[in-house]
């Protein structure tokens, strides 16, 4: 019976963690974007889907679904597209000065 409680109280942490996933979105749930639909809490997984597409004005998406307070994120995304399409216009706006300067040595 003890056993059936721990599991019990694990799952029940479990669950309520998964509400706890940093998000912070200011209530937009992303209903009517499709990138967001498919990876769901995952900032990284929207983030390499974005890459993908090579949508440079969807990497500001991720601020409208996640507390990206130093643009890190935002600004890995803009750098990965503008090294593979070697695009150097897409380094001036990349707010976070180490990756912008990565960002200008490798894509221009």
């Amino acid at each position: 019976m003890r056993v059936m409680n721990i599991l019990l109280a694990v799952g029940i942490l479990g669950w309520a963690l998964a509400g706890c996933s940093g998000s912070d979105n200011k209530g937009d749930n992303g209903s009517d974007d499709p990138i967001r639909q498919q990876c769901g809490e995952d900032i990284w997984c929207y983030h390499d889907a974005v890459v993908a597409s090579g949508d440079v004005d969807k990497c500001d998406d991720i601020l409208n679904y996640w507390n990206d307070e130093d643009r890190g994120v935002v600004g890995s995304c803009q750098y990965e597209i503008a090294v593979a399409t070697q695009d150097c216009s897409i380094c001036s706006r990349i707010e976070k000065s180490d990756i912008r300067s990565s960002c200008n040595r490798d894509a221009c």
